[in-house]
This record gives C-alpha cells, sequence and structure tokens, in this order.
C-alpha cells in the first residue's frame, strides 16, 4: 500500500539501513536516514525482510510515515519509540507480534484523536487502551493482533470480548488487570502470548477454543480464582508456569492431543486432586506440578519418556503414581517429599533413576522393580534414612538378579 498523506518516492534505499541476519530472513537492526516516508524493502540481499528489530527507529525524529510491507512478522520492543513526529504507519497481515511501547512517544501514540473511546486501533491492530479504561472492551470485527502489553495493569477492565478476525493475543496484553472476571475468545485466535492474563486475580473461568495451538509461558499466572478451564482440543504446547499458582484450580484442563507442558506449568496448584497426562504429550517440563498439597493421584500416561526432576516435589498427600511403560527416567528429587507415598512400582522400560528421587518420602516402605539392573539405588534416600536405625525399604524384584542387587545395595531389605 503507497502512502496516501505524503509524497511517494517508492521504496527507501537499501543504504538507509542496517540488516542483520536471522533464521528466516532478515532483520532491520537500525535506520540511518533521514527521510520523512520510509518504506521499507520487502527483501534484501535477495532474502525477505522479517523483523523490525529493537529500537531500529527510535528516536528519528524527522520520521512521519512508515509503510512496512507484507513479510514483516515482527516489530520489536521500542521500535519507533520517542520518533515524535510519526503519525502514520502501515501495518501488514503478516504481522505475528508488536513489542511493548514499540509506539511510545509517537504522535500516533500521544494524540488523544487517535484513539476511540481511550482505545488506540491502527491498520488491524490494536496498539494500546488507556490505563483508566472502565468496563467491557469491546475490540471491533477487523483487529486481527492485540499488541504486546496493550492493556497492562488497565485496573478497572471488567470483561474482554474478542474479535472472529483476531490472530494473537500479545505477550503481557492483560497482564495484572485485577478486575478482569470475563474474558471471550473466538476460534479464530491461534496464539496467546506470555503472561497474557497473569495476575487476572478476578478472573474465575475460561474457555479456549479449539483453535488455540499454543499457551505462552505464564499465560494464567498467579490467577488466584481460576477454578475452570476449558481447552480445546488443538492445543499442543503449554508454557513454563503457564498456570503457576493457580490455587483454586481443581483439575487439568486437557482433553487430549497437547504434545508439550512446560516447567513449572502447574506448579503449587494446591486445589488439583487428580490428574492424568494424555497418550499424547511427549515433555513433561521440571517441577510441573511440585507443591500441588491436594494431589492424591497421579497417572503418567503413555506417552512421556522422562519423569523430569522435582517434578512432583512436596505434593505431600500422592498416594499412588502410575507410570506409563514408555518411562525410561525418572530424574532427580522426582518425589521428593511425597510424605503420603507408601508403594512404588518402577515399570520394565525404565533404564536409569537419579539421586534423591525419594528423599523425604518418609513412609515409602515398598518398591517393586519389574527389571532392575545397576542402579545407585540407595542414593535415592537421604542419608539420615540409610544410617543404622533409619527405616527399611522393601524391594521387590526378579529372582534373577537378587545376588546383583545384594550386593550394590547391601543396606537395604530385600525380599525375592
Amino acid at each position: 500500500m503507497q502512502p496516501s498523506s505524503m509524497e511517494y518516492q517508492g521504496v527507501t534505499p537499501l543504504a538507509s539501513f542496517v540488516f542483520e541476519p536471522e533464521e528466516e530472513g532478515l532483520a532491520i537492526k537500525k535506520y540511518v536516514g533521514s527521510d520523512k516516508v520510509v518504506v521499507v524493502p520487502a527483501t534484501a540481499r535477495g532474502l525477505p525482510v522479517v523483523r523490525v528489530g529493537r529500537k531500529a527507529f527510535a528516536e528519528c525524529g524527522s520520521l512521519k510515515e512508515v509503510v512496512l510491507p507484507e513479510g514483516i512478522r515482527t516489530i520489536g520492543s521500542e521500535a519507533f519509540y520517542g520518533c515524535k513526529s510519526l503519525c502514520k504507519i502501515t501495518l501488514p497481515h503478516s504481522l505475528n507480534q508488536i513489542g511493548e511501547i514499540a509506539f511510545e512517544g509517537t504522535e500516533l501514540f500521544c494524540n488523544p484523536a487517535n484513539r476511540k473511546d481511550g482505545v488506540l486501533y491502527h491498520s488491524g491492530c490494536l496498539l494500546d487502551v488507556n490505563e483508566d479504561y472502565i468496563g467491557t472492551l469491546t475490540v471491533p470485527q477487523g483487529i486481527f493482533l492485540l499488541a504486546d502489553a496493550c492493556a497492562r495493569s488497565c485496573y478497572f477492565i471488567s470483561a474482554v470480548v474478542l474479535p472472529h478476525t483476531l490472530k494473537k493475543i500479545g505477550n503481557l496484553a492483560f497482564d495484572n488487570c485485577s478486575a478482569l472476571a470475563s474474558v471471550t475468545i473466538p476460534d479464530s485466535v491461534i496464539e496467546i502470548g506470555h503472561h497474557a492474563f497473569s495476575l487476572c486475580n478476578a478472573l474465575k473461568e475460561i474457555a479456549l477454543p479449539d483453535s488455540v495451538r499454543e499457551l505462552g509461558a505464564g499465560a494464567f499466572q498467579c490467577c488466584e480464582n481460576l477454578w475452570q478451564v476449558t481447552v480445546g482440543e488443538g492445543v499442543r504446547s503449554v508454557g513454563d508456569f503457564a498456570f503457576y499458582g493457580c490455587e483454586h484450580l481443581q483439575e487439568l484442563p486437557f482433553r487430549g492431543g497437547v504434545e508439550h507442558i512446560g516447567n513449572s506449568a502447574f506448579e503449587l496448584c494446591t486445589s488439583i486432586e487428580r490428574l492424568t497426562l494424555p497418550a499424547s504429550l511427549v515433555t513433561l517440563g521440571k517441577s510441573a506440578f511440585s507443591y500441588c498439597d491436594r494431589l492424591t493421584y497421579a497417572d503418567l500416561g503413555g506417552g512421556i519418556a522422562t519423569v523430569p526432576a522435582f517434578a512432583f516435589t512436596d505434593c505431600k498427600r500422592l498416594a499412588t503414581v502410575r507410570l506409563g511403560d514408555n518411562i525410561k527416567k525418572i530424574d532427580a528429587y522426582a518425589f521428593r517429599g511425597c510424605e503420603a507415598l507408601t508403594e512404588f512400582t518402577v515399570p520394565a522400560s525404565v533404564t536409569e533413576i537419579s539421586l534423591h528421587v525419594f528423599i523425604e518420602c518418609e513412609k515409602l516402605r515398598r518398591i517393586t522393580l519389574k527389571a532392575p539392573f545397576g542402579w545407585h539405588f540407595t542414593e535415592s534416600f537421604s542419608d539420615s534414612e540409610k544410617k543404622e536405625g533409619g527405616k527399611k525399604i522393601m524391594l521387590l524384584f526378579p529372582a534373577k538378579n537378587a545376588r546383583m542387587m545384594k550386593e550394590t545395595h547391601d543396606d537395604c531389605y530385600w525380599f525375592k
């Protein structure tokens, strides 16, 4: 699209830009020209231009208008910060992210006349919401992207209705909107950015449609009153800390299809009592369910190959654990402090148990080993538990391995 309000002189010369390579093409690292109108090239050096880097145009005082071509996916944080005369920018529909305060300090951002009821929309994107906005925010049809932190700390927004043209909810978009109690997410949304709804303490329930593929890190972190989450079958990845500290969340919200759950994704979700991981799950992050105080039963399904470090640390009521036949490794401190655990079965598929897996499991008395081998198994307990007079662990294993196990684990009581 050509500029209509100012003189158009064609694509800005490549010499006006400093480019840097990245995986999918080139990024604009810095604009070094002095034009009033800049038309960014779609390609340079035979490669597509896909990103405007952080502070790439910052403090360009002469700049009044920018045209970004289709193919640009990302505008970095502070990209146009402090361009006081910038009043117009053409944003392409290929855009997938607008970083924090990308346009702060520009005429476009600062002029109240550019806002509709306190909201700044431009070229199909929601760029910013006045911090004193009150009530329901209804985003109109045609908006396809919410910029990062666009409504961050808008304490008086009580509800959000999003359009069916929206593709992505940006990082930190509604972070710390403490009065936000209702969100309607349409079936066009593919991605929810990191910390998009973190610290939304009034939010009690939310439904994510089948279109959503990815939940960013901390997407609902510390939403203390969130108790019901319905997640569509399209979700493949749940980021680190996605539901961390959601202390009223009562059950794992996935119906199947999820392949990755990140580190601490459900840590301190103290109301979950039972969980069954879907067979589709391939990777589970460290501390994924640590400090889930009410968790009593955990079925790890048949997908994951590793029980990660600290996975169930201090789940003090966890009494029953079922490991799938695909498990090959139990990592360090995986069940540390699971005080209610009295017995444990290690499937034949397991080939490695790391240090201190069962440390501080005070009631654990019986472990069934389906296919034992030369583990340094006594290192799974604390020194105080192994010393004379400490507890004894009954291990059940195939008789043919009794001699080998007796030689390597002489301080345990063996049963064959």
